[in-house]
């Protein structure tokens, strides 16, 4: 009982192509990319090359999402003839005020976010799932949320906003004194191991 419909095809690939071009110039452009730096760089270069990617993936992620809210919006309203409509979602979707300084409050931590992984994944490593769940808890439930509701009474929506990397920056503390100690107690451990073995001769 079902049909193509040519006409409604032809549009739906149309409409679609310049984003297949575009995924398939990523892939070929990585491929161009990686195979460069692997004759010139070698496995270095192309780590970073992986790093750097993951970044920009990331840095375009919420355009790219917006990008995808916007579509079925704009096309219904210029369906409809509200063409103000449209000019009004497209301007909104720029991120021209409240959007600019989300970001902003949200990035303020990033460079140093990082650590907070890699300390919760110390502890993992190492047999230890109290002090990674730990971090992760007070950074994702704890804090977060009581910053969230004691900023918005202050600082409005820009509290919400404002209430991550201050969670993020209170992970990045206990995360420091946590693996401090541990270190502590690592050094502890070899130093003991050496005088037992000095003991044994």
């Amino acid at each position: 009982i079902f049909k193509i419909n040519k006409n409604l095809s032809n549009k739906i690939l149309s409409y679609g192509f310049a984003f297949w071009i575009a995924q398939i110039a990523m892939g070929f452009i990585a491929l161009v990319y990686n195979s460069q730096f692997g004759k010139y760089g070698g496995d270095i270069a192309i780590s970073i090359y992986a790093v750097i990617s993951s970044i920009m993936t990331f840095v375009i992620m919420p355009a790219s999402r917006i990008s995808q809210v916007i579509q079925p919006i704009i096309g219904f309203n210029y369906s409809a003839g509200h063409n103000e409509r449209v000019k009004e979602t497209f301007t909104k979707a720029t991120l021209l005020s409240v959007g600019v300084t989300a970001l902003r409050l949200n990035f303020i931590i990033t460079l140093v976010l990082g650590f907070v992984m890699l300390a919760t994944t110390l502890f993992q490593s190492i047999g230890k799932p109290t002090a990674s769940s730990l971090i992760t808890l007070i950074r994702q439930v704890l804090a977060l949320i009581s910053f969230i509701i004691i900023l918005l009474k202050f600082l409005s929506i820009n509290g919400i906003f404002l209430a991550q990397p201050i969670s993020d920056f209170i992970a990045v503390i206990l995360s420091l004194i946590l693996i401090k100690i541990e270190f502590k107690q690592l050094s502890q451990c070899d130093f003991d191991i050496t005088l037992e073995k000095y003991s044994e001769q």
